[in-house]
């Protein structure tokens, strides 16, 4: 309970400053251009460390964010990690782009394990971030790494990410 209050409340604090902090600009909108894309479905391929489990395993993370503005984001992020316990996990992904070819994210959710047969849901807490270098003006690549807090377990992943905008 104690990490999500803490979830929540850096939430807050980086939303406010995502939100209030671009003041100073002044624009008709947050976009650059009426013919930028507003959505992009991605995936990633990972190695994944568990911490607990002391082991490496595959992961794979589709995701689909809808663009707020062009510095924020909100959307959904699938995770599978494949090993003995099948991990798999569905989040909340609230993104922010410092600058352009800088993206991180928030991602808090759940993960659901089957151990022996029985099915284990946890909360979930990630942090991601990527470099995205542009492949035109749809489809970006670049490495991703990020960091998941379990209640039981502390996932670190490394990997490469390939998004498409729309």
């Amino acid at each position: 309970m104690r990490i999500l209050k803490v979830c929540l409340l850096l939430l807050a604090v980086l939303s406010y400053t995502c939100l209030y902090g671009q003041r100073s600009v002044k624009r008709a909108n947050n976009y650059r251009s009426y013919k930028d894309p507003s959505n992009e479905f991605g995936y990633a391929l990972n190695a994944v460390y568990l911490k607990n489990e002391n082991r490496l395993a595959p992961q794979l993370n589709f995701h689909y964010n809808r663009m707020i503005t062009y510095f924020f984001s909100l959307g959904l992020s699938s995770n599978s990690i494949y090993d003995l316990h099948n991990h798999n996990s569905l989040a909340l992904e609230v993104g922010f782009r410092y600058i352009p070819e800088v993206y991180f994210a928030l991602k808090p959710g759940v993960q659901f394990s089957k151990i022996a047969q029985e099915l284990k849901v946890d909360d979930n807490f990630g942090l991601e971030a990527a470099y995205e270098f542009k492949l035109g003006s749809r489809m970006h690549i670049g490495p991703v790494i990020g960091l998941n807090f379990l209640s039981t377990d502390v996932l670190y992943s490394l990997g490469f990410h390939m998004g498409f905008l729309y």
